[in-house]
Parts: C-alpha cells; sequence; structure tokens
C-alpha cells in the first residue's frame, strides 16, 4: 500500500480525531514508491473520551439471573446444573444432562445458587435465596435442618458465599430489595463489626470482593458510579462528585499495597488510596 495514501485516508482523520489526548501511541508504516522502500514512525495522540456523569439515575434495571446455576457435585467431582423449572420446582441435573431431581418449591430463586460444605466433612450442599430466607439443600435433594433462615427484609440478588478464614465458618452477602447490602452469618446474624451498606441510588449487583495489602474491599456499583467499601461496609472510602466520580463499569486495578486504579467520567485515570 501507498504510505502517502495511507497517512492521507487513515492517519489524518485519526490525528483530527484525537486531537484532544492525552497519551501517545506509535504507528509503523511501510511502503514502497519510485524511490524504493519507505519507512515511517507516526505519533498518535489517543484519549479515553470524556462522558458527561449523570445528574439523575439512568440504568435503574437490575439483571436478576434465571439460571441454570453451575454447582459442584461432591459426589462425581463434576458440575451439575441447578435450576427452577417451568413449574417451581427446584432441579438437578447431571453433566450429561440427566435429571437427578425435582423438588416442589412454592418461592423464586434469587439470581444465585452457591455450593459450600455446610458440614465440613467434604459433602457439598447448595445454598440459594427466596424471599426474605436463604435455604440450603443436599445433592439427594433434601433440605438441610436448620434452613430456611429469615434474614427479616426481602431479598432481591443473592446470596454469594465467603469463607474468609478458610475454616469454612461461611458468610454471606446479600442485596436486598430496600438498596441495602448486609453480611449474615449461617444462622442468620450480621456480624458485630458489620455497619451495613445502603444508598439512595440504584445498586446494580452484588458487591465484588477486591483484596489490597492482605486486607478486603468491596467494589459496588450503582445506577451512577462505583464506590469502594471497607470489609466492614459503613462509608464508602471514595467519594468524588461529578466528572470525577468512578464510572460503573470501570475496572478496579491494584496498584501496591494500598492504592488501586480507576476510571472517571472525565476521562482520567486515578489511582486512589483505600488504606
Amino acid at each position: 500500500a501507498n504510505a502517502d495514501m495511507f497517512k492521507a485516508s487513515i492517519l489524518k482523520p485519526m490525528e483530527a480525531l484525537y486531537a484532544d489526548a492525552d497519551y501517545s501511541p506509535m504507528i509503523f508504516t511501510a511502503g514502497k514508491d519510485k524511490k524504493g522502500l519507505r519507512m515511517n514512525l507516526q505519533l498518535l495522540k489517543l484519549a479515553l473520551l470524556k462522558t458527561k456523569a449523570p445528574e439523575r439515575e439512568r440504568d435503574t434495571v437490575i439483571v436478576v439471573p434465571q439460571g441454570p446455576f453451575r454447582v459442584k457435585n461432591s459426589g462425581t467431582g463434576k458440575m451439575n446444573l441447578f435450576y427452577q423449572n417451568s413449574h417451581g420446582a427446584i432441579c438437578l441435573q447431571d453433566e450429561g444432562g440427566k435429571g437427578l431431581w425435582g423438588v416442589p418449591f412454592n418461592g423464586k430463586l434469587c439470581g444465585t445458587a452457591q455450593t459450600l460444605d455446610y458440614y465440613a466433612n467434604g459433602k457439598l450442599q447448595i445454598l440459594f435465596g427466596s424471599g426474605s430466607s436463604v435455604y440450603l439443600i443436599d445433592r439427594l435433594g433434601r433440605f438441610v435442618t436448620g434452613f430456611p433462615i429469615d434474614l427479616g427484609k426481602e431479598i432481591l440478588l443473592g446470596p454469594d458465599v465467603y469463607d474468609f478464614n478458610g475454616a469454612k465458618a461461611y458468610n454471606i452477602m446479600v442485596l436486598h430489595k430496600d438498596k441495602t447490602i448486609e453480611m449474615y452469618n449461617l444462622k442468620g446474624q450480621k456480624p458485630a463489626s458489620w455497619k451495613g451498606i445502603a444508598l439512595q441510588e440504584t445498586i446494580k449487583g452484588l458487591p465484588e470482593r477486591i483484596e489490597v495489602g492482605g486486607r478486603t474491599y468491596w467494589i459496588v456499583r450503582t445506577s451512577k458510579q462505583t464506590l469502594i467499601y471497607p470489609f466492614t461496609g459503613g462509608e464508602p472510602l471514595t467519594t468524588f462528585t461529578g466528572q470525577q466520580m468512578i464510572m460503573p463499569d470501570s475496572s478496579v486495578d491494584v496498584v501496591d499495597e494500598a492504592s488501586v486504579q480507576v476510571q472517571c467520567y472525565d476521562g482520567k485515570a486515578r489511582i486512589v488510596k483505600v488504606k
């Protein structure tokens, strides 16, 4: 291809498009004309596009997965499918598509199904939420004694399961319909140190766990922004406003033992200290 033609048709329009950019990658081109081989090294300014921060909520739709959910079968060591059929029954299907069992159920699953070793004996059970309660059922379709546990308010999404110390003393995280995120143990009790997470804007999903310098933090995405909370909840560690707010779909990348990098509405990548 002719290098001059490439420059006129591709490079010039790109230079105009990214005239206000902040960083400059290199483009190497080579071509041949009457004078022989020609090579060109072109610096092009590029930038992440700026987006106007919303003054009001825009995307308030919360996606609640319908399943099927992949769960591990401790008897076979393989992944099974756990789902709710058209009649409302909760069912388990093996890796080959064969139905293993179906159990009548009156509620509706709240978008997750997780496996855990409740008895700490290597046998896994399936944990799921419905209504205001959390249920536990074993791989043979039998509900575990002591369940369901009532959390006292309607579940929108969850639970997610965490074993923070590796001792199978499980905690769960739940997004409730009242725009709160709560942590519980498997008796339905909140840890004494838990301060809760509550927002006026729509919380789009369950919190994402991130470890920075050996400590756990929570990434919470809303209809307007991304917020970072300490392990115990309470107030967010990020309090940006306007164009400096973290975008809802921003990645949160660990930079060092105390900081993460995020992307803001003004197009800038910022380093945020969390400890």
